[in-house]
């Protein structure tokens, strides 16, 4: 699952737009829909969280941010609404 939430990572990397705008894409990639209110809040805070260490250093600051995108997107496959039963 690691090596799929790295791809996915990648791929949201190389589409235009921002942070928040990879966010959004990977929800509706993921579950069909834009976060909730509640989750683009919780998102938010852990994307805020990320580049903190970095300081006003940029390239510190992207590379944090490709692996929070990382961390993000393998907790989406872990989330309860991605899992389906047969």
């Amino acid at each position: 699952m690691q090596a799929l939430a790295e791809v996915w990572a990648k791929r949201l990397l190389l589409a235009p737009g921002d942070g928040p705008t990879r966010v959004k894409a990977a929800s509706l990639q993921a579950f069909g829909r834009e976060p909730t209110d509640t989750g683009q809040r919780a998102t938010n805070e852990f994307f805020d969280r990320f580049p903190a260490d970095a300081g006003t250093d940029e390239t510190k600051r992207r590379e944090l941010f490709t692996t929070a995108l990382n961390a993000f997107c393998q907790a989406l496959f872990s989330s309860a609404e991605f899992r389906t039963l047969n």
